[in-house]
């Protein structure tokens, strides 16, 4: 599979095949974390359909109709209970003086509904009833254009049909800008069209585009094969039991229609929080991949990954009959392993799906990073499909020292350099150092990483020469 990209994000153009190993190294700021998420994105939108759909549907019913709508009626609901308590005349709150008690009270009753919980778990069907009985009455309110309009939009949504297209493109929306914050086209070249290309053996299976960091679906073919799930691996942290961000997450971004419906927002941090949650509960019962868990062995030692159920807490301990430690008490560089080796042992993380780690040498010594490489090449070897990005030069040596070794280099490695676009201000351009022969060329990133230590010894020859006054 392959995904291209053209003027999205800071990538002003990038081809990236998905054979096995993909590597994507560069320098800070060049676009390396935008391709695993927008991969992350298409895949979770591919395998949402059609399922996601009703739930992003719902969402959008509520936000875009029935919020507006509700906050028309809401006034109208409370000017109502407040006259009844005063028991004052609730006819003059509509331009009918006579009104019908009974029509009254079978109009407040629809009204609440539209404020209840059950308004998302009922029926397309049942809504468009409900609202119809409310546009019946609406010439009892004063307001009656405004509420009129409203309801005649809400019911026109529902009606809607929609088609694979549409509501691939509905979900596909709704994840990208949960992932991209709402930022999908290049913030200097905002008038630029974003085209993104998910394809197989040059078949299209998702073609998008974005104008305005609003996306359209171009093309959707639901019967071609791609990842059952995506998995971004992002930060060791969300290991502790206690994770800070993911709750102040929830929290900030609890809106009045997530309590409702009891919608659950996807993005990067949500997914692996709620996978590895799962993960920690199966790890004492479940046990996959035992060949490749052999290889955590020789970074934790004696040392175990225990998922406590007196108190349903993840721990750690140093052997069998040490203390039990808190996550957050270990290394970051054992919660970069612990992370991998729960989702792996638990069966979460599978073969038909895309692993995704961005720079997960952050957290690691040069040693276990060599040591990290090992294992993913081990993965990729036994069926696993990885996209990674780096700036180390340890880890990318040891991926293709471990690829050669695992006899997966010429097929199931992809090799890229990211770099800005010397032509264009703001973009950058991601290049196969591997050329359409054959030929692996990869002095590109090590001229990049190693620019640095140059620039440094040049500096230190010159210290070097004003201590000894040489010239």
């Amino acid at each position: 599979m392959e995904i291209k990209l053209r003027n999205f994000g800071k990538i002003k153009g990038a081809d990236i095949q998905l054979s096995g190993l993909t590597l994507i190294a560069g320098p800070n700021d060049s676009g390396k974390s935008t391709v695993g998420k927008a991969l992350f994105a298409i895949i979770k939108s591919i395998a949402n359909y059609p399922d996601y759909f009703n739930q992003v549907n719902s969402e959008k019913l509520y936000r875009e109709y029935l919020k507006p709508l509700r906050l028309e009626l809401r006034e109208i609901d409370r000017l109502i209970m407040l006259s009844s308590r005063r028991k004052g005349n609730v006819a003059t709150l509509f331009d009918e003086p006579d009104i019908d008690k009974n029509k009254l009270q079978g109009l407040l009753e629809n009204i609440r509904k539209i404020f209840s919980r059950s308004m998302m778990r009922i029926t397309d069907e049942q809504k468009v009833k409900l609202l119809t009985n409310i546009y019946n009455n609406v010439d009892f309110f004063r307001n009656k254009e405004t509420v009129e309009e409203l309801i005649k939009n809400a019911i026109s949504f529902l009606n809607k049909g929609n088609d694979a297209k549409g509501k691939i493109q509905l979900i596909a929306s709704r994840i990208f800008q949960d992932v991209f914050e709402g930022s999908l086209n290049n913030s200097v070249h905002k008038k630029d069209i974003s085209l993104i290309n998910f394809e197989s053996d040059g078949s299209i299976i998702l073609s998008l585009s974005s104008k305005d960091d609003t996306l359209n679906c171009n093309e959707f073919n639901d019967v071609l094969h791609t990842f059952s799930d995506a998995t971004l691996i992002d930060n060791p942290f969300l290991l502790e039991n206690d994770y800070n961000n993911y709750n102040d997450y929830k929290e900030f971004y609890t809106l009045e229609f997530d309590t409702i419906a009891g919608i659950k927002r996807l993005d990067t941090t949500t997914d692996l929080v709620e996978k590895e949650r799962l993960a920690a509960k199966k790890l004492n019962k479940d046990s996959y991949y035992e060949d490749l868990l052999e290889e955590f062995k020789k970074v934790f030692s004696k040392a175990q990954f225990k998922y406590s159920t007196s108190d349903n807490r993840l721990k750690y301990k140093v052997n069998k009959t040490s203390k039990e430690l808190e996550i957050s008490n270990i290394a970051s560089g054992c919660k970069s392993f612990g992370l991998l080796y729960i989702l792996l042992k638990t069966g979460v993380i599978t073969k038909d799906s895309l692993i995704v780690f961005d720079e997960p040498e952050n957290h690691l010594h040069p040693e276990w990073q060599i040591k990290f490489a090992e294992i993913i090449c081990k993965m990729v070897k036994n069926g696993f499909y990885v996209l990674l990005t780096s700036h180390s030069p340890y880890m990318i040596q040891a991926l293709k020292t471990y690829s050669e070794k695992e006899g997966i280099f010429e097929n199931k490695v992809n090799f890229y350099f990211a770099a800005p676009d010397t032509k264009t201000e703001n973009y950058s351009i991601i290049e196969n150092v591997r050329d359409s022969n054959g030929n692996f060329d990869d002095s590109k990133i090590f001229k990049s990483l190693y620019a640095p230590i140059e620039e440094l010894n040049s500096i230190y020859a010159e210290i070097y020469k004003k201590s000894t006054g040489s010239l």
